[in-house]
Formats: C-alpha cells, structure tokens, sequence
C-alpha cells in the first residue's frame, strides 16, 4: 500500500489557519478571539492569492470579503 499526500502550497495553511481562527473565536477570551482573527486574515488572504492564480472570482470575492469581516471583528473587538 502506498499512500501519497499532496499537500497545496496555498490551500493546506489557508483550510489550517482557518480552522484554527474557529477554534480560537470560540473560546471565551479577547485575546484567543484576536488571534483568530488574525489566523483568519491570513489565510483568507492565502485563498485570495489561490484564487487569483486559479483566475476563480468566486474565491477571490468570497474570501476578500470573509477577511474583510476578520478585519473588522479585530478591529471593533481592540476598539
């Protein structure tokens, strides 16, 4: 049995990063909520940089306003 694993430069950190964000905004503290936010921002951003290269506006419009809502929830939740 041989098992290969592919892994995507851009979409393996962009899915990790993002459940990461869910799980941190999920536990009940300002600062584990930043840091979702944060791992969200960046790895929407990575889906943006995957949808550009793929030429697919449904990804880049998706996560373009998926990490403009990170940056707002980081932003309202330090203000």
């Amino acid at each position: 049995m041989n098992i290969r694993v592919n892994l995507h430069p851009k979409k393996t950190p962009a899915v990790i990063l993002g459940m990461i964000g869910s799980t941190l905004v999920a536990v009940p503290a300002a600062a584990a909520h930043l840091a979702g936010f944060a791992c969200w921002m960046i790895g929407n951003s990575l889906w943006v940089l995957y949808g550009i290269s793929e030429d697919d506006w449904h990804i880049i419009t998706l996560f373009s306003f998926y990490f403009i809502t990170a940056l707002l929830g980081a932003y309202f939740l330090l203000n």
